[in-house]
């Protein structure tokens, strides 16, 4: 399998564990982490979304490991950075969250270094 689909994989898996693990965080408002015990737990890890993003991680890192093996770490490592820009447009989407100016030129900032790493 081409180096770059297994790139795109273990980053599109880790975008979407990202976007689950947030859907099942919601379901949850605050915990008490004063109280933390197995059963308080218990709900949020039986959460749907939480599986979900937990499997996807892991597929993830399965895709990760096996682009390692095809690349150097120091080029597959900084293209990561594509999912800080993906999470954060899904996150002002489907969670309503608010992106400042700042954040945007930060966003800005990581995509060209994506954008030029990839380009080595």
């Amino acid at each position: 399998m081409n180096h770059m689909l297994l790139l795109a994989a273990a980053i599109l898996l880790g975008i979407f564990g990202q976007i689950c693990l947030k859907f099942g965080a919601n379901f949850f408002k605050t915990i008490d982490l004063s109280s933390l015990s197995a059963s308080s737990l218990l709900p949020l890890f039986t959460n749907p979304y939480v599986v979900f993003g937990v499997i996807a991680y892991m597929s993830s890192a399965a895709f990760w490991i096996l682009a390692l093996t095809k690349v150097e770490l120091s080029f597959a490592y900084p293209l990561i950075s594509v999912s800080y820009v993906v999470v954060s447009l899904l996150s002002a989407v489907l969670f309503n969250e608010k992106i400042t100016v700042m954040r945007w030129l930060g966003i800005i900032l990581i995509a060209l270094g994506a954008f030029f790493i990839s380009r080595t």
